[in-house]
């Protein structure tokens, strides 16, 4: 197996800190970013307007993405700011709205400035955009030479997001071991950024499972606490340095696997990231006849409410042309879930997916 290095580690800075945002126009200055274009969602630019500065001495121009990162989206995008002559791309939202704005900014070649909204994935922290149809379904995704420029964290805008992003992040985060293990585990000779690797996701796992459940408790009360702090930290930053060293050896498996296909799914394909990758890495687990892991995970995901059962996704054992149609698409020969030590049929998939329900069911 190939162990070429390759770095890319995160942004160029990361800063988290409560009034983070009133230094905005102190970061665009700078960046010489005088002509800046503001990409949002409807709910995003809402959260983040109590906490957002006047720009008064800067030209904005405020643009609602159409809610997918899509080819025809960063078009679009990028018709407008080269239409306005912007100099500087500002990004506020969640993954979709971070991964366009990143799209966009390396193809016209402009720096960015992210501020995420909510703590459900790492895309602010990597270098990669997930691409969508205009139907939401999983098409593609994008590698990207360069590193975000800025990452501003205001920890009270994600306090106040809609708790079950937070949730979701943790399940994504955690897939970040249960997958890096299974393909650094193929590695004899590790380089040491595949080290280093390997101990950053070991390190979010046992983050989330120490601050996870109380972190969610927190959110729910409202308080900024050091046990919240980590998880956004845990959430946004340790799982993108995950990648960041382990590049290609630290990538998504069958748990992502698994989201990919079900996003297929009309309804399923509206539930979060997260919680799609969350079950995925049930299904992995039971590929790799690890039905003692699965049995570990239960009492996690039950406490901080990540999904346990098919019918969390709008799914059932009854629907057999969905879960074939989502065995067939996981294990389609581009999919990373080939990356598994052994080989995996749609038969096998199926089978797995049917296994984690009845596993699942059995416990008390």
């Amino acid at each position: 197996m190939e162990k070429s290095i390759v770095l890319k580690a995160g942004p160029q800075e990361y800063r988290h800190s409560p009034g983070i945002l009133q230094n905005l126009p102190i970061f665009l200055e700078e960046r010489n970013m005088k002509k800046v274009i503001v990409l949002h969602g409807e709910r995003s630019l809402h959260a983040a307007k109590p906490y957002f500065p006047s720009l008064k001495d800067f030209q904005v121009l405020f643009v609602k993405y159409n809610g997918e990162c899509s080819i025809s989206e960063i078009n679009r995008i990028c018709e407008i700011a080269q239409s306005y002559g912007a100099n500087g791309l500002i990004g506020i939202g969640g993954g979709k709205v971070v991964d366009l704005a990143k799209a966009v900014a390396a193809r016209l070649q402009l720096p960015e400035i992210l501020i995420p909204t909510l703590a459900s994935n790492c895309a602010s922290f990597s270098a990669v955009s997930i691409i969508y149809n205009d139907e939401g379904i999983h098409v593609d995704s994008l590698s990207f030479p360069k590193a975000t420029n800025l990452v501003l964290i205001e920890p009270e805008i994600i306090l106040n997001s809609p708790i079950e992003y937070t949730i979701a992040g943790i399940g994504d985060t955690l897939a970040k071991w249960y997958e890096g293990i299974v393909r650094l585990d193929q590695v004899a000779n590790k380089t040491v950024p595949m080290q280093l690797s390997y101990q950053m996701m070991e390190k979010s796992r046992d983050l989330l499972f120490q601050y996870g459940e109380q972190s969610i408790k927190d959110a729910e009360s409202k308080k900024l606490t050091d046990a919240f702090v980590a998880v956004i930290d845990t959430n946004l930053a340790v799982a993108g340095l995950v990648g960041g060293f382990g590049s290609l050896f630290a990538k998504s498996v069958g748990a992502h696997a698994f989201f990919n296909a079900a996003t297929a799914i009309p309804r399923t394909n509206n539930v979060l990231h997260g919680f799609l990758v969350s079950y995925g890495v049930l299904i992995q687990l039971a590929l790799e006849n690890k039905q003692s892991e699965i049995e570990y995970l239960f009492p996690f995901y039950r406490k901080i409410g990540l999904p346990t059962k098919l019918s969390d996704l709008y799914l059932s054992v009854n629907q057999k042309e969905n879960l074939q149609l989502i065995a067939k698409k996981m294990t389609k020969p581009s999919s990373r879930i080939h990356s598994l030590p052994f080989s995996v049929t749609p038969e096998k998939a199926l089978h797995a997916i049917y296994q984690v329900e009845e596993i699942i069911t059995s416990i008390k």
